[in-house]
């Protein structure tokens, strides 16, 4: 077993096209150590069809391996994908091609916070749900909340000694 550094980033170039760059240093400390990258733009076309074309590529010791792909996707319904995919292979002096065809289901969990509105259209500002979504934490916060003191909720009262 050995570790694995990796630096992920995402580029929104435009609300229709974004570039994802992965890099990676896999097999720390070990003989067969790697450094990679994996480079992903997508571009969407409509609300239904999308494109990406990506390349991987892994640098070992005594050869590289590179990995070219191209694929279409069609979003049937907001749960629903329908997606196509060719790749070629490099991988030191042998070479491949394959191509692929995949369905993807959405399960969707996520619950939106809601703002309450009155009769003239403007947020209602203290609503029992206003002060839910106040006490809901971001992602982060909730992650590292657990090295957070709690604030103690008990009263503690104090007692006076009788001499």
């Amino acid at each position: 077993m050995s570790p694995k550094v990796g630096l992920l980033l995402q580029n929104n170039l435009s609300n229709d096209f974004n570039v994802i760059t992965n890099f990676y240093y896999d097999k720390i400390g070990t003989d067969f150590f790697e450094y990679s990258y994996i480079v992903t733009a997508t571009y969407t076309f409509s609300d239904q069809w999308s494109a990406f074309f990506e390349n991987q590529t892994v640098f070992q010791q005594y050869q590289n391996n590179t990995n070219l792909g191209t694929g279409l996707a069609y979003l049937y319904n907001e749960n629903l994908q329908i997606n196509t995919s060719a790749r070629f292979l490099l991988e030191g002096q042998a070479e491949g091609f394959y191509a692929g065809l995949g369905i993807s289901y959405r399960i969707d969990s996520h619950k939106d916070s809601y703002k309450e509105k009155n009769e003239s259209a403007n947020t209602v500002k203290d609503t029992p749900i206003s002060r839910y979504n106040k006490k809901e934490k971001g992602f982060f916060s909730r992650i590292f909340g657990i090295f957070t003191k709690k604030k103690s909720t008990r009263n503690r009262s104090t007692r006076k000694r009788n001499n």
